[in-house]
Formats: structure tokens, sequence, C-alpha cells
């Protein structure tokens, strides 16, 4: 069907975890009640095929898996999840909540943008380690970071704040450009390199690393205000 459809009411397993697939060919879903809530969490929640996705209830999933959809797929609120996939099509990633955790690495494959905040005090942690290679940008506000495993920003990154990057004692790869008239605090024990350019269309106001670890720079130019 290509009718847009809304869940506004828990969605919940009968207590086995159980799987829920959603498909609306080209409309769009809105989803603002609770998945998998009241302790009965679902097991894989799958998106097939949408004209755009928002979550805005909590998500309570063992999987979630982003196969494709038209435009973006948003959640709204703070997610956690244990295992997140995605798929090589041109789909956006939103997460606009304050506290984004996820306890499996996670490869962004996915070639829209991904979003990782919109807030200063937002805080997107990555347990397994994190990559985004695929992705055509990289909006960044407030906190992305790891619990100690490497971390691989392979697109460029726009910063919409004030905004940190954090992976304690693994290395950061930043291969991408990065721009916006915002700071960008760099946290890493091990090493922390520059591949690409660095404000050349729109300078940091400024660039701060940790005490600890190494800095590389591996780019042309790098700019502040």
């Amino acid at each position: 069907s290509d009718d847009q459809f809304t869940f506004s009411s828990t969605v919940q397993s009968d207590g086995t975890a159980r799987d829920l697939t959603l498909n609306s060919g080209t409309a769009t879903i809105g989803i603002t009640g609770a998945i998998g809530g009241n302790s009965k969490p679902l097991d894989v929640l799958t998106i097939t095929q949408s004209g755009g996705v928002t979550f805005s209830g909590a998500i309570n999933a063992d999987t979630v898996t982003l196969t494709d959809t038209t435009g973006s797929i948003t959640f709204a609120v703070s997610t956690v999840l244990e295992t997140l996939n995605t798929a090589s099509e041109d789909y956006n990633v939103i997460f606009n909540g304050s506290t984004n955790t996820f306890a499996d690495a996670v490869t962004f494959s996915n070639t829209g943008y991904v979003t990782f905040g919109n807030h200063i005090n937002d805080v997107s942690t990555f347990n397994g380690g994190l990559i985004t290679t695929a992705p055509s940008q990289i909006n960044l506000g407030g906190t992305l970071q790891t619990s100690n495993e490497a971390m691989t920003v392979g697109t460029a990154v726009v910063l919409v704040t004030n905004s940190v990057l954090n992976t304690g004692n693994a290395a950061l790869l930043l291969n991408g450009t990065i721009n916006g008239a915002y700071t960008l605090t760099l946290n890493s024990t091990a090493a922390t390199t520059f591949a690409a350019t660095v404000g050349n269309s729109a300078p940091l106001t400024a660039i701060t690393t940790n005490s600890g670890g190494t800095v590389v720079f591996n780019t042309t130019a790098i700019e502040t205000n």
C-alpha cells in the first residue's frame, strides 16, 4: 500500500520476542507510541520501504534494520539499540534524541547524510565502534563517542553546534572535510588523524585536543576564526 500510516499506541510482543517489518511503499510512517513497550521487547524491527519514517516514541528491540526508504528515517527521541543495520541506499538517518546508545559496532552504509544530535548537550555513544565511510555527509551536534573503540569518519563533517569527538584510548580517523563555525574538541589518547581540509568553506571557531595521544595532519589546510 502507498497510504500513510501512523502508530499512536504502544506496539509490543506477546511476551515472546517477535519481528516486525514495516513497508508503506512511498507513503510516510509515523510512530508516536513506544515500540516494544511494557517490558515486552521486539526481536527485529525492519523498515523495508517507505516515503520517510519518524520514531517519536522509545524503541525496545534487539535489532533495527533499515533496508530502504525515500527521504529520512528520524529517531526523534533518545534511542538505545543493541544492533543497528543499514543498507547501501540513498536515505538519510537522523538521531535527534538527547542520548543515543548502541551496544554493537555500527557501520553506516546508507549514502544519504547522517545526523548525530542537534543540540550541544546531545550525546551519541557507539560502544562497539563506529564507521561512517558511505554517507554523503555527517551533521554533528553535541558529542559523538565510543567506549575506547576506534572511530572512522570517512566523509564530510558539518558542525551544527559546538561538538566533541571522543574515542578514549582508541584511534580517531577523520578522512573527510570538516566545516562549521563552531568549536570542535577531539579526545583520544591514541592517534587522531586529519586526512582532509578543515574549515575550507566554513572556518571552525577553534579546535581543541586533549593532552594525551598524538595528532597527525595529512591535510593541506586547516582554518579557524
